[in-house]
């Protein structure tokens, strides 16, 4: 009975979904801008345009995104991923995407606050509308 058990429960851990995306923010010393990437599951991108906008938003490896694509991206990440210093908020310019099978990326350029002598403050909210276990690394 006890073998059982653990197999059941073992079952269900590995077929549990696995909610995550990756966040790199990259300052450049002093500079002004910064590189800032996102990683998602291809999946959960789409099922998040869907289930906030309706909108079907399904990337594909060799196609590159539209720009009302690119609008309503913009506009989430805008609200989900914020850097902010004083009352300067960071703007997010979208450079390009790349893709493989499961997972896209997104890269972006950031005009940094344009007082870094304070405090900046970052918040990742990222897909957590949609996964209650969601994590951002």
């Amino acid at each position: 009975m006890t073998l059982l058990l653990t197999a059941l429960l073992s079952n269900l851990l590995l077929f549990h979904p696995l909610h995550v995306s990756f966040t790199s923010l990259e300052f450049h010393g002093n500079a002004r801008e910064a590189d800032l990437s996102f990683k998602f599951y291809t999946d959960d991108m789409s099922l998040l345009f869907y289930h906030l906008y309706e909108k079907d938003i399904r990337p594909e490896m060799n196609r590159e995104l539209t720009g009302d694509e690119i609008k309503i991206i913009d506009g989430y990440l805008k609200g989900a991923f914020t850097l902010v210093s004083g009352q300067d908020t960071a703007n997010l310019s979208f450079i390009r995407k790349e893709q493989n099978d499961e997972s896209i990326w997104l890269y972006y350029k950031v005009s940094t606050p344009a007082d870094l002598d304070k405090p900046v403050y970052l918040t990742n909210l990222l897909l957590l509308d949609l996964y209650e276990d969601q994590t951002n690394l």
